[in-house]
């Protein structure tokens, strides 16, 4: 591939690979905000008792998808040159 033709591959999956992360990251912060919620106040909770299911709680489906897409982009991505 003629190299001034790499910088459109490259830009289009950093920004698919974006789109996805900025999905899989909503949803692990809406995640974590709908556990907090669920203990109301965080200082009393007994964790040695503590279980909660979430309407619609994907379990580690999220973090596993965000390692899974941080993975992926370490090695698809060009690694970055230090010029001299």
């Amino acid at each position: 591939m003629p190299a001034e033709w790499r910088r459109g591959p490259i830009i289009g999956g950093s920004i698919v690979g974006l789109v996805v992360a900025a999905v899989a990251g909503i949803g692990a912060v809406n995640g974590a905000i709908a556990v907090l919620r669920a203990v109301a106040p965080i200082w009393k909770t007994q964790l040695s008792t503590w279980s909660v299911q979430l309407p619609g709680h994907y379990g580690a489906q999220i973090p596993v998808a965000l390692l899974l897409l941080a993975a992926a982009a370490a090695v698809v991505l060009p690694r970055h040159t230090v010029r001299s």
